[in-house]
């Protein structure tokens, strides 16, 4: 009997960066959190205002639209 072919290894694909309209982007199935913490919140919006988002939000494809992945608060 010939040996089972072993799997190739697959190129990994990098994340890239694009603009989507906001209006194309729907909140995850499953959301992390239940609830939010007022005081935690309120910490999030002082950082952004003072530093900006840094670090970008992971959007995955769900037909013509985008779920939030990561980065939903």
């Amino acid at each position: 009997m010939p040996p089972k072919p072993q799997p190739q290894p697959q190129p990994s694909r990098k994340p890239e960066a694009v603009q989507v309209n906001m209006a194309l982007i729907i909140e995850p199935e499953l959301p992390v959190r239940e609830a939010m913490d007022d005081g935690k919140m309120a910490e999030l919006i002082e950082s952004f205002r003072s530093l900006g988002q840094l670090q970008a939000i992971g959007l995955v494809p769900r037909g013509d639209r985008y779920e939030v992945a990561y980065g939903h608060r």
